[in-house]
């Protein structure tokens, strides 16, 4: 449920709207295109809880998946940490593996929205880690 109740898909959607990228829904929701975003909110919604967990917890948010995996699995806070930095981190090489892999489109519309769309959610997965680091939003905790 960490990815629905991260908003990152509806985010995603209005990026193309935004930026203007026009792709057909079977290439968004295609094999790759599916992958792509699955792994860009996972990534941007666990670094997301790495960085925010001591002020969700302040305010009893369990939304949060280093608390789940404490919680749920009765592990110390320590060990949570460290499996989701090692899920992050292994949905980061999946993410950079994919990119590897692209189809190549012969329309040069599509291929160039498609890696429009692409450098769309990179931007959210760095976007989100620098703002992270460099807000006071969650320094105070």
């Amino acid at each position: 449920m960490r990815s629905f109740s991260g908003a990152m898909y509806p985010c995603f959607a209005l990026m193309q709207i935004t930026e203007g990228i026009e792709l057909p829904f079977y290439i968004v929701q295609s094999g790759v295109g599916q992958s792509l975003q699955q792994l860009a909110c996972n990534i941007v919604c666990w670094s997301n809880d790495i960085f925010s967990y001591s002020k969700e917890r302040k305010y009893q948010d369990v939304h949060n998946l280093v608390y789940v995996l404490h919680k749920h699995k009765n592990i110390n806070l320590q060990s949570a940490f460290t499996q989701v930095k090692t899920m992050h981190d292994k949905e980061v090489n999946k993410f950079e593996q994919l990119l590897l892999e692209l189809p190549v489109y012969k329309s040069p519309q599509i291929e160039e929205n498609f890696l429009r769309f692409i450098k769309g959610l990179q931007y959210w997965i760095t976007g989100n880690c620098d703002w992270s680091i460099g807000s006071s939003r969650y320094e105070q905790f």
